[in-house]
């Protein structure tokens, strides 16, 4: 079990601070920040027993569709992202200048039931950079009026 599932069980769920402060990066309140002017979305938690990433999650979902989830780790958080096949050269378009460690983790993830799963560790600026485009790719944003 992780430190992060031990810290926070399935009976203690974390506040939204807790959670900022288990992480302790600024890259997270910027992705929060982006996903909230770009969707005008909120985050929900939810309780994973999930092997891979056991403990709380934050989900992002644009009605039910899944726009990321977020697991925190110390230092740093992960971000899975799906990006679907008839995506793919979009998302090949962003990846191109985009930090090596994004268009590695792309070209080594294969495609699974029409969309490649991605796990990317946010650890710098450079990736959120790249992982924000992929979520523009991955769900486009309201047509502003």
């Amino acid at each position: 079990m992780s430190d992060w599932s031990n810290t926070y069980p399935a009976t203690a769920a974390p506040t939204p601070q807790q959670i900022s402060q288990y992480i302790g990066t600024p890259l997270w309140p910027q992705l929060q920040q982006f996903i909230k002017d770009t969707y005008g979305l909120s985050p929900q938690l939810f309780f994973s027993r999930c092997g891979m990433a056991p403990g709380w999650n934050v989900k992002y979902k644009k009605g039910s569709r899944s726009v990321c989830n977020l697991y925190p780790e110390r230092g740093f958080f992960t971000c899975l992202v799906a990006i679907s096949d008839r995506d793919e050269p979009e998302a090949r378009a962003v990846l191109a200048g985009a930090d090596p460690y994004l268009q590695e983790l792309f070209s080594s993830t294969q495609s699974f039931r029409g969309s490649r799963w991605l796990m990317v560790a946010v650890t710098t600026p450079a990736i959120l950079s790249g992982l924000q485009q992929l979520l523009l790719v991955r769900t486009k944003p309201p047509k502003r009026k």
